[in-house]
């Protein structure tokens, strides 16, 4: 099974914020301070989009990172859970413990924790009326996303695998057309795998 895994993607400069042109998903997620509820669009497997929601760390003045300034991509995946809340609230702790390095700030570091909601999340990370999510939000079966199964809502769009969407995040951010240095470093840490 999968619990999470953290994938570091270092970035020279990004241009363009278009990811987050996601549609907001009303929902009653806990915040986080030194981080925002982002909604981000992805494709299905006929093009169209869908949204996928995270928590995305601000910078040092509570706004969005300037995508130009970004310089390292931080992705951490919760677990079986699905509390991207408390995976933000643990990256920004172990942020806040970085000693002083001009290279590595919030102002050039971007934190987002992935959130893979499934039916145990109705009305708390997506909306649930008359046996069904009305929205276009992202929603997997139990816990098929870790083991990158497509997702169950929305039900005409059922063709998005939890793995497509990380792929989508980490083509985004190593979009040679967003860095204005074409860099790009990808560090994987897994656990390993639970015997049963």
């Amino acid at each position: 099974m999968l619990a999470s895994f953290i994938l570091s993607l270092a970035l020279l400069s990004l241009v363009s914020a278009q990811q987050y042109a996601g549609r907001y998903i009303n929902n009653t997620l806990p915040a986080v301070g030194g981080s925002e509820i982002a909604f981000w669009n992805m494709k299905d497997a006929n093009g169209k989009n869908v949204t996928f929601t995270n928590y995305a760390s601000l910078n040092a003045t509570g706004g969005r990172l300037l995508p130009a300034n970004i310089k390292r991509v931080v992705l951490l995946v919760h677990g079986l859970n699905r509390d991207p809340y408390n995976y933000m609230v643990n990256l920004l702790s172990a942020f806040s413990q970085i000693p002083n390095r001009p290279d590595v700030t919030l102002n050039n570091v971007l934190m987002i924790a992935p959130y893979f909601p499934n039916g145990n999340d109705k009305n708390v990370g997506f909306p649930w009326a008359n046996s069904t999510s009305t929205t276009n939000a992202l929603v997997w079966q139990g816990s098929g996303y870790a083991g990158g199964y497509n997702n169950q809502y929305p039900t005409a769009q059922a063709t998005v695998s939890s793995f497509s969407v990380l792929d989508q995040l980490i083509q985004y951010y190593d979009n040679k057309t967003l860095l204005s240095v074409p860099s790009f470093q990808l560090k994987l840490r897994m656990p390993p795998p639970l015997l049963t």
